[in-house]
């Protein structure tokens, strides 16, 4: 049975080219065809991917990092859930493969197409009314809101030359700076929370950041989203805990909480920006909720 593969690459720095490279360097099944298309602007692989799909395409593989893999997790979502999904590191940040394990290699995920390797994991899906360019956008492994979507929009604006931890960190710092914690209302069934928080988030998986498990309690196929309320913090808190979320450890302090839900609404009274995987979607009033074993991931 000839199974049809579509690649999606994100555009920067010429990868699709050096891809393609590797592709034709690398043993292939006779039964596999693979096709690639490169991203040439934000939301392109959303579109890419339905295009694929609709041709055909049984397996889509993001060639990039979270974001690449977000936009292929979104467009599969909108044309064919039960279309595989595929991973392959290669962009600034490369936190959802640290919560799933992920191919290493080209080779090693195509013999993974070929053997079936295969497992369901759970989406997320957040619902706005002011989101950016849709009313549903789903993710994969965290959306959040408060500083860490500032932190996103400064990670967009710095240049590319420096080390993912590197430019997270110095965006968090930057971010610290100038960001003051919001008033937000958070309404679930059995549970609310109200105050003024840094940052929510609402995990899948574990890390987000380049390296930050803001969720050690996240798990990707329990059919719950793994909540994390960071209050009224400050710098100083931060840089004391950065040891401690980078190995994985829950954070004593008051103004941080660990929870499960399946559905939480979240509102504010200030302008508070929401962003998923690493990529900015909109503002509150939102809802959060998860989809259970929604698509199915290729494994190592």
């Amino acid at each position: 049975m000839m199974v049809k593969v579509g690649f999606i690459v994100n555009g920067k720095k010429r990868r699709a080219q050096r891809f393609q490279k590797e592709l034709d360097d690398c043993p292939i099944d006779s039964n596999i065809t693979c096709i690639i298309r490169e991203t040439h602007s934000k939301g392109h692989g959303i579109l890419l991917t339905q295009e694929l799909i609709n041709e055909g395409c049984s397996h889509i593989i993001a060639v990039g990092g979270d974001g690449t893999l977000h936009e292929v997790v979104n467009g599969v979502m909108r044309a064919n859930p039960n279309t595989v999904i595929g991973l392959l590191r290669n962009g600034t940040a490369n936190d959802f493969s640290k919560s799933f394990s992920i191919p290493g290699s080209l080779n090693e995920l195509l013999k993974a197409i070929s053997n079936g390797k295969t497992e369901k994991i759970d989406v997320g899906m957040v619902e706005s009314t002011d989101a950016l360019d849709d009313h549903v956008r789903y993710f994969i492994n965290i959306a959040s809101a408060g500083m860490s979507a500032g932190v996103v929009e400064k990670v967009e604006q710095s240049g590319s030359w420096l080390s993912a931890n590197v430019t997270f960190f110095m965006a968090i710092i930057r971010t610290f700076l100038s960001y003051k914690n919001l008033p937000v209302k958070a309404i679930a069934d059995g549970w609310s929370w109200e105050g003024n928080i840094n940052t929510i988030a609402f995990a899948n998986g574990k890390y987000f950041g380049s390296g930050l498990c803001i969720a050690p309690q996240a798990e990707l196929k329990d059919g719950q989203i793994a909540v994390t309320v960071i209050g009224d913090v400050n710098l100083f808190d931060y840089l004391k805990y950065t040891g401690k979320l980078k190995r994985g450890k829950f954070i004593q302090h008051p103004e941080v909480k660990y929870l499960h839900l399946k559905q939480v609404a979240l509102t504010s009274l200030q302008e508070c920006c929401m962003e998923a995987d690493g990529e900015l979607i909109g503002k509150l009033p939102l809802q959060i909720s998860i989809l259970p074993q929604a698509v199915r991931m290729i494994k190592k």
